[in-house]
């Protein structure tokens, strides 16, 4: 087809509409709605044109559901720049006027105002942004101290004005504490302190504003690991950086050292590629380091600012090689003596030691969310002697997380709490600092029963408690992960892990009947597993039942070559004494060999 320029012709008639001239989300909504009529396409109609080319894997196809179609035809939300092409292709109009069409929803963003949350730079608080709080010294001295010019702030501020101008992701790398959030914050602000600036609660928010973006605005993620892909969840997609990018808008992250190295490795040959996304966002960033340490000249500047901060001449004093002036002013070396060097013969200091390192050890073997006082109440007792336990006082409790929630020089706790409302207390969280020094000093420690045990009936987080089953098998603790996984028997990622671990353990039939729960229950992988299953155990008599039924898996299984020792068998023997990383490796190793076996419906699908 052909168009005049800043029209498109729909089944041989001229759209009234020239996109060059839509200025506001109002008169999009009004140019598209005549776009439709033009086209003569029902609702129905355009979705199951839409869903034609979905299904023929055109590039870039998206389905385009009534409600989605109704809803940028009306004005109620904005549609993607995805969306819109699908739109503009299915009702016909000329592909050479589709530029201008998208120039016209950037037109009409940039009369949206500061989407809900957001604030403007200048006026951000940068406690509330992940600046860690500060050592105190005089009573009454909330403020941050006097910040220290950083040999990376050139780089930097440069990296920050060139992504305001074009659209960037900028990343700072580094260690716990070394001051990588305060440097991008006082960069940020100091180059476009008018901007919005838009701290997303979680992967969803993220997606959801990609959609709709509004201009001059700083997307905000500082701790960048719990927007990368997890266990069980898919991280923020490329595609929505891009599309943040492509609206000139300046996303700013940082993350540790030991999150980005996984990320960014090529998977070894014949294993699936877990981190391919994550690795793929991560190409988009300008990546700038930060030194665990100050360095000569950042030490002299901060020799010379000392005289007007006394918290920066203590934290100077006391810094050294192995310990930076950073991490003095977050009160990071004062955690780890409060922890390691606590009185045993003191019930206070004791109990409150258990208390911390039986949050740590959970952190570090996969449950991040806050844990609750009754875990950590259920699991101290597995750190403490018998002698500990007898003579503990009545209120032990009370005084093993007063002990372990005491703000140390003002400045930050082992364990803080998170607020569930006024007055109330939803969990604990521990410090990112002493979280890295543990989960170092206490990589090969097993966890004791106990604290399995509390983990299974007081900590209900869904993505932790895959974490967790999945470091229950890696510590040869099978039974707590098989409780996990049947806990959460409604995410297809548990219901193959649970199956897999039944199998390994020759308890045949109740992989089945696990199965079978899941398949009644609507799963939509089950009935693929299954059939493998019994394939695999030789059940052919179940398979023909199947079949006959009307399972088509069923059917297939029937006339595939007999099995034979293969990958299942070697993911059902896999060693216990391999890492966590390796477990999960070794499951991605199944779906990788079992694809080129051609058996890929027998993979667990990606997103669930």
């Amino acid at each position: 087809m052909s168009g005049a320029a800043g029209t498109g012709q729909v089944r041989g008639r001229v759209v009234p509409v020239d996109p060059s001239t839509v200025r506001t989300p109002a008169e999009l909504a009004v140019a598209l709605s005549e776009v439709k009529a033009a086209c003569g396409l029902s609702l129905n109609d355009i979705r199951r044109r839409a869903d034609d080319f979905v299904q023929r894997s055109v590039p870039h196809a998206v389905p385009l559901p009534r409600s989605t179609v109704g809803d940028i035809c009306s004005g109620e939300s904005l549609p993607s720049p995805e969306t819109l092409r699908m739109f503009l292709i299915v009702c016909g109009v000329a592909e050479d006027t589709i530029d201008g069409w998208m120039a016209a929803r950037v037109q009409a963003l940039s009369k949206i105002g500061p989407v809900s949350g957001s604030e403007r730079v200048r006026t951000a608080d940068p406690r509330n942004l992940g600046v860690h709080r500060s050592i105190q010294v005089d009573l009454g001295a909330e403020g941050l101290p006097v910040y220290v010019p950083r040999d990376i702030d050139a780089e930097l501020r440069t990296a920050v004005t060139a992504a305001q101008g074009r659209g960037g992701f900028v990343l700072v790398k580094g260690s716990s504490s070394v001051g990588k959030t305060r440097a991008l914050f006082e960069a940020v602000k100091a180059v476009c302190p008018d901007w919005w600036l838009l701290h997303p609660a979680d992967v969803a928010a993220v997606r959801g504003f990609a959609d709709t973006p509004v201009p001059r605005t700083v997307v905000w993620l500082d701790k960048l690991d719990p927007y990368l892909t997890q266990l069980g969840r898919a991280g923020v997609p490329a595609g929505a950086m891009r599309a943040l990018l492509a609206a000139k808008l300046l996303v700013v992250a940082t993350l540790w050292p030991d999150e980005y190295i996984p990320r960014i490795a090529l998977p070894t040959p014949g294993q699936d590629d877990m981190y391919a996304e994550d690795r793929e966002l991560l190409g988009l960033a300008r990546i700038i380091e930060v030194e665990h340490t100050f360095s000569d000249d950042e030490r002299r500047r901060a020799e010379s600012l000392a005289a007007d901060d006394p918290r920066l001449r203590i934290a100077l004093d006391t810094s050294g090689a192995d310990v930076g002036v950073t991490q003095v002013l977050a009160a990071g070396p004062d955690l780890i003596r409060w922890w390691e060097n606590a009185d045993v013969t003191d019930a206070r200091q004791c109990c409150g030691k258990a208390v911390i390192t039986a949050a740590l050890d959970a952190r570090r073997l996969g449950a991040t969310a806050p844990l609750t006082r009754d875990f950590l109440i259920a699991a101290a007792p597995a750190y403490l002697s018998n002698t500990q336990q007898a003579t503990a006082p009545p209120n032990w409790a009370d005084q093993a997380i007063g002990y372990a929630t005491t703000k140390l020089h003002g400045a930050t706790s082992c364990l803080t709490p998170v607020a569930a409302g006024m007055g109330q207390i939803v969990g604990y969280l521990t410090a990112d600092y002493l979280h890295q020094h543990a989960r170092q000093l206490r990589s090969t420690e097993w966890l004791p029963d106990l604290v399995w045990q509390a983990l299974v009936d007081h900590h209900d987080d869904g993505e932790d408690a895959l974490r967790v089953a999945d470091s229950a098998e890696w510590q040869a603790a099978p039974r707590y992960a098989e409780l996990l996984y049947q806990r959460h028997a409604d995410v297809p990622y548990a219901v193959w892990r649970l199956k897999n671990l039944l199998a390994g353990q020759g308890r045949i039939d109740e992989a089945i009947d696990t199965l079978q729960q899941a398949e009644d229950a609507g799963h939509g992988s089950a009935a693929r597993w299954l059939s493998y299953l019994l394939f695999q155990e030789g059940r052919f008599d179940k398979l023909r039942q199947r079949a006959d039924a009307g399972d088509k898996y069923a059917a297939r299984r029937l006339t595939s070559p007999l099995p034979s020792q293969g990958p299942l068998d070697d993911l059902f023997d896999m060693p216990r004494q391999h890492a966590r990383s390796e477990t999960i490796a070794a499951a991605q190793r199944l779906i990788a060999s079992l694809t080129d076996l051609d058996h890929t419906e027998d993979g667990l699908p990606n997103g669930q």
